[in-house]
């Protein structure tokens, strides 16, 4: 159905997840109404991971704003899908739709509770460049987490 490949995503952080190449002290933005999902994948990408500093959102329009202040040190965003007032999917496409050439580049990683395959095809739609199920994973059980799904990157 669809063509996930890991093959242009970096290096593997030994539990099974390709890690992003990001400049040195390039930051990642995580964004996620759920304070244990945030500190969760904050631990993995500032300490298991790859080592960068990581900045924090509650919503798309807080992360939003922050990063059109931040633009220059954020080089991920890590979304969850359901969050209000501005969700995952609508942060997601503000960005492919801004003017900045930035934010139309910018790296995105999607969470989502399950992914359903209309899901799937609104993310690749919008432009995401990586999805991940929360439902089931080991992600919300605080334990390594499971192996990313990561699309082609959009042309």
């Amino acid at each position: 159905m669809y063509n996930f490949s890991a093959a242009n995503t970096g290096h593997d952080s030994g539990i099974g997840v390709p890690r992003p190449e990001l400049p040195p002290g390039k930051t990642v933005m995580i964004v996620d109404d759920q304070v244990t999902i945030r500190r969760i994948v904050a631990s993995y990408f500032s300490h298991q991971a790859c080592s960068h500093p990581v900045e924090q959102a509650f919503d798309g329009a807080t992360a939003l704003m922050s990063l059109r202040i931040n633009i220059e040190r954020i080089g991920l965003v890590v979304s969850d899908w359901e969050m209000s007032p501005v969700t995952g999917l609508q942060f997601l496409r503000l960005l492919r739709a801004d003017k900045d050439e930035r934010f139309r580049n910018m790296s995105f990683l999607m969470l989502a509770d399950r992914l359903t395959e209309p899901q799937i095809r609104l993310a690749m739609t919008a432009g995401v460049d990586a999805l991940l199920a929360k439902e089931g994973s080991a992600l919300a059980n605080d334990q390594p987490v499971p192996p990313l799904q990561f699309l082609q990157r959009r042309v």
